[in-house]
């Protein structure tokens, strides 16, 4: 269960994705502060060990797929490297021709003893399974990825 000050902290997270109109974290962060501050804001935010993210992503889920008002959704899974530093595996849902992230998952870049050991489908299970939390049993979802060769079978 979150506390008060996570409570308010995912509302102002949820707000400054709506006021910049952007998921991306400069973006975001920049809504709330400027300057060289906006670096190190987000990093602290998605290196907070302390911060219950599982719980996070089920309510942020939960919200956005209510603020959508659809029991259909098209759900995009894409993998991204910034700079060749991090690396991240998002999951998001389709709105407008964007892509509003969900949940993710961030670790090293071209760093193999870095890569989460669950390797690349297990990574996407389990978001999708924190995503799949938030939602209600009526909502039927589309899931779009790409160049996710393991997940078809051989033969």
């Amino acid at each position: 269960m979150l506390n008060s000050w996570q409570v308010a902290n995912v509302g102002l997270f949820r707000y400054e994705v709506i006021q910049a109109e952007s998921c991306q974290q400069e973006a975001v962060a920049r809504q709330v502060i400027c300057g060289e501050r906006v670096a190190s804001a987000a990093r602290w935010y998605l290196d907070n060990q302390g911060f219950p993210l599982a719980e996070f992503f089920e309510g942020w889920s939960r919200w956005v797929a209510s603020a959508l008002g659809s029991k259909q959704l098209t759900l995009l899974v894409d993998e991204t490297k910034v700079r060749d530093q991090i690396g991240t595996m998002v999951v998001g849902v389709a709105w407008e021709g964007r892509g509003i992230a969900l949940a993710w998952r961030s670790y090293r870049a071209n760093d193999a003893a870095e890569y989460p050991a669950e390797g690349q489908v297990g990574m996407i299970e389990g978001l999708l399974k924190l995503v799949k939390a938030g939602l209600t049993d009526d909502t039927q979802v589309l899931v779009l990825a790409e160049h996710l060769t393991s997940l078809v079978p051989s033969g």
